[in-house]
């Protein structure tokens, strides 16, 4: 997400799953209020929202396996001094710029009066918006990239898969095997952040070369992770308590979905479509970030002017729809702005 190549040096299919990210990520925004309250459940759009919930889980993920893919693939990356120059002189500036804007936005949007302390406070946590926390999620993932690139490009194929299996054994197998089995597993806490699993994933699955009946297998995978997670919300959930058990970063179901998003990307999306997709395509793939950073603000504002008198349903595809262009528009705008391009995406 983050590193997006030049536009001379581009894998297309990467740029596909960006667009694919972000329009997860933006209807996961639009559909969380219903899944998570309780006065929809058991109608008909709290179940199409639960639905739509689990394949958008992979949003994040997918954008943390291209940047995985990007880094751990760079041999640039073991120098440790030039890539942490390179990635935070990009991302910090634009972390406290959206920071200050968002504070900004929420002291006037709520009408609450201004504190420095409230804001340096969300500032050094997780921000003052809460889709920030990838952003400061990623920064620690930098700070561990150069020595993954040490350790993965001089692992085996089989000794890459057991490391990634050691990373996400604490965080992600565990918990699954605590919520689906009578069984309660403790053993120890996480080895590395959950997230870095995704990262690692997303470098062994875009260097491998798939075979057909591997690449079936992933997506069939792929496929029964989605049932899971579909299942498990529901039956998990009652009148009572809405309680989305697969909706951790992590899961296990996540894991599969992701990447089977990620390989059918990979081999049927690279050739597809005419020039002008390919060119809007590419497009919105260079200004992800930026569309990352403002869809939020937008949500926010544009869901105000919705009647009560439409069903649920269609507040969530204006919402999407609305989210969407404006942000991917403003943010066009911004990338004509060299010098408010550079702070801001």
């Amino acid at each position: 997400m983050l590193n997006s190549r030049d536009l001379t040096d581009r894998t297309y299919y990467l740029d596909v799953i960006r667009v694919l990210a972000i329009i997860l990520v933006i209807a996961l925004h639009c559909v969380s209020d219903i899944c998570t309250g309780l006065k929809f459940y058991g109608k008909n759009s709290w179940f199409a929202s639960i639905a739509i919930n689990g394949l958008c889980r992979a949003g994040v993920p997918l954008f943390l396996m291209i940047s995985g893919y990007l880094s751990l693939d760079n041999k640039h990356t073991e120098d440790i001094t030039s890539y942490y120059k390179k990635r935070f002189s990009r991302i910090i500036p634009s972390l406290i710029i959206w920071n200050i804007i968002y504070y900004l936005f929420f002291t006037f949007y709520k009408n609450e009066s201004f504190s420095f302390q409230t804001f340096f406070g969300r500032l050094i946590n997780n921000g003052n918006a809460y889709h920030m926390w990838y952003v400061y999620t990623l920064l620690g993932i930098y700070l561990i990239s150069p020595f993954l690139r040490m350790l993965v490009v001089r692992l085996k194929t089989n000794e890459l898969m057991i490391f990634f299996l050691v990373a996400i054994i604490s965080s992600t197998i565990i918990p699954f095997i605590n919520i689906v089995s009578p069984l309660y597993i403790y053993l120890f806490d996480p080895i590395v952040n959950g997230y870095i699993g995704f990262y690692v994933l997303g470098f062994i699955l875009g260097k491998s070369i798939i075979s057909k009946k591997y690449e079936y297998l992933i997506y069939l995978a792929g496929i029964i992770g989605y049932a899971i997670n579909l299942t498990g919300n529901i039956m998990f959930s009652s009148y009572s308590k809405i309680n989305l058990v697969f909706n951790y970063g992590y899961a296990l179901p996540t894991y599969l979905i992701a990447s089977a998003l990620f390989v059918f990307c990979k081999y049927h999306m690279n050739n597809v479509g005419q020039t002008v997709f390919k060119k809007i395509i590419t497009h919105i793939s260079t200004i992800s970030f930026g569309v990352y950073w403002i869809h939020v603000a937008i949500l926010i504002i544009t869901q105000k002017f919705f009647p009560n008198t439409l069903s649920p349903t269609s507040i969530i595809i204006l919402k999407f729809t609305i989210t969407f262009i404006i942000s991917v528009s403003v943010m066009t705008v911004v990338k004509k702005i060299p010098v408010i391009n550079k702070l801001l995406m």
